[in-house]
């Protein structure tokens, strides 16, 4: 009987093992059609990502079984053939380098259908001598419907890719120039021109969105909160257009400042926000955001679609970060409700 039960649970975890192995394969697949006079010949590919293994989730079979993307043959090698592809004999012989930021399938069900996404992020260069020249940045979702969506997603993704590169081969370069080594740390770069990441002391007030919170200009200056005996905030209350004061609406707000600590507003809490190594964190649900009314279609929170895909639901707690381009919020680790610092008065 021992045996037995050796048996059958060595059988259970090879099952379980084979299930977590299930993998889909994304393969690039070349569309017909050359550009003439293109500027550029060849093409390089430097890919940033924290995770050059991550292409995201899909869903396959009855019972939408989880699969992680892969590709069988690496990215760079199969996308050393793009320009060669996509040029005739008239193209010059100038080179472009893209930096690869981001390139995630998610796939969610719905009760007829399942919606597919992919996302993309890139900036293409010139290269000139030893140096790098701006030519296109495309930050995108596409949003894919179908019985059965994978291979209509594969194939948006890969056709949207070609696009880009394509609608590009004419242009010229823009003013700026890098270096590789720059080029690697190109968040750093960016972070160092937007103001929520230089100021040594946030400014208060209340901020509709990211783009406001990140330029550091509040849509609202003029707030008022009241703190209950143990810290925690009563109420929050801001100016109105006839001078007095209304309690805040959370899914107006996206986040606040007071007294110089910044704070996500969500829809089930204000969470305290940290600022670690040049990037901001806070603990809470996967799914927080309080802005958006149709968030599955939001370029922001791309990355929570992502892990939701993955994980099957939405009230798991999370470390997240805020994305420094597009203020989505990206799952960085689980994490326990005992974990978050909700907004206090101390």
């Amino acid at each position: 009987m021992k045996h037995l039960l050796i048996i059958c649970h060595l059988a259970v975890m090879t099952s379980i093992a084979c299930a977590q192995s299930k993998t889909e394969t994304f393969t690039i697949s070349i569309p017909p059609g050359k550009v003439s006079n293109s500027l550029y010949r060849h093409i390089g590919l430097l890919d940033i990502r924290n995770d050059t293994t991550d292409y995201g989730v899909i869903q396959k079979g009855a019972f939408n079984r989880k699969e992680r993307v892969i590709t069988e043959i690496p990215f760079s090698v199969q996308f050393a053939t793009v320009v060669d592809s996509l040029v005739d004999n008239t193209a010059a012989s100038g080179e472009l380098l893209l930096i690869l930021r981001q390139l995630r399938f998610a796939e969610i069900t719905g009760s007829l259908s399942e919606r597919g996404y992919f996302h993309f992020r890139g900036s293409l260069f010139a290269k000139e001598n030893d140096r790098y020249q701006p030519v296109a940045y495309l930050d995108t979702v596409i949003v894919v419907s179908a019985l059965d969506v994978t291979k209509k997603l594969f194939k948006t993704g890969s056709d949207n890719l070609f696009e880009f590169i394509r609608t590009n081969l004419r242009s010229k370069p823009a003013n700026g120039s890098f270096t590789i080594g720059e080029l690697w740390k190109i968040d750093s770069i960016e972070k160092s021109r937007l103001p929520l990441y230089t100021t040594p002391v946030f400014k208060d007030g209340a901020y509709k969105s990211f783009e406001s919170l990140v330029s550091q200009t509040p849509d609202n200056e003029n707030m008022k909160i009241d703190f209950s005996k143990n810290g925690s905030y009563n109420s929050i209350q801001l100016k109105n257009k006839k001078n007095k004061y209304e309690e805040i609406e959370l899914s107006k707000w996206f986040a606040l400042v007071y007294q110089g600590r910044l704070c996500i507003v969500t829809t089930d809490g204000i969470y305290a926000v940290e600022k670690r190594d040049n990037d901001f964190y806070f603990i809470g649900k996967a799914w927080v955001a309080a802005t958006g009314s149709d968030i599955l279609t939001a370029q922001l929170f791309f990355g929570l679609i992502g892990g939701l895909a993955a994980s099957g639901g939405s009230n798991d707690f999370f470390e997240l970060k805020i994305d420094h381009l597009s203020g989505g919020f990206i799952q960085v680790r689980p994490a326990k409700q005992k974990e978050i610092k909700y907004f206090r008065k101390d």
